[in-house]
């Protein structure tokens, strides 16, 4: 798949979800769920270089429908 395609993918299936995708979360984990329970031990900038990481990644999280 090229830079500028993007693969649609089911959210509630993480078995279906390709390998580069769940290397990237779990290589954040942390950063990721310190944000969702809001304790703020990473700064927000951290946060935002993640989700624009996430972004700028050759997969478009969008729900199946």
């Amino acid at each position: 798949m090229s830079s500028n395609q993007r693969a649609l993918i089911d959210l509630d299936n993480s078995r279906s979800w390709p390998l580069d995708l769940i290397a990237f979360l779990e290589s954040r984990h942390d950063l990721f769920a310190d944000w969702e329970v809001g304790k703020k031990r990473f700064s927000a900038r951290e946060y935002d270089i993640a989700v624009y990481g996430l972004i700028d990644g050759t997969v478009a999280l969008t729900s199946a429908v």
